[in-house]
């Protein structure tokens, strides 16, 4: 009998993707949602599964975050991640405050 590992843990930043992305109670699209985030929210992130999954024609983690004082999964498909918090708030005022920046003509 294979045994199952626990999540990885990580020391990760996110920010989301889309408006209206699901922060859910358990990484499943079936599962409770807790929380629905904006387009450049900032998360915090915890720990992945093990395994990539196949979600809405994607293959990807699910990723236990925190965001603000909630805990949840979200859908890795759904974020871009950062190794430190610099770059991710970088990213969010990027989209919030449409600075993105121009290409060199």
């Amino acid at each position: 009998m294979k045994m199952t590992q626990p999540p990885k843990e990580l020391s990760l930043w996110g920010v989301t993707k889309y408006s209206d992305l699901k922060l859910r109670e358990e990484l499943s699209d079936e599962s409770s949602v807790l929380r629905y985030l904006t387009h450049g929210s900032l998360v915090e992130i915890i720990k992945r599964n093990d395994s990539i999954t196949l979600f809405d024609g994607k293959r990807d983690y699910w990723y236990y975050v925190k965001s603000d004082s909630l805990t949840g999964w979200i859908f890795g498909a759904y974020i871009d991640i950062f190794n430190d918090i610099i770059s991710a708030e970088r990213k969010c005022e990027q989209i919030l405050f449409n600075t993105y920046e121009k290409p060199l003509e």
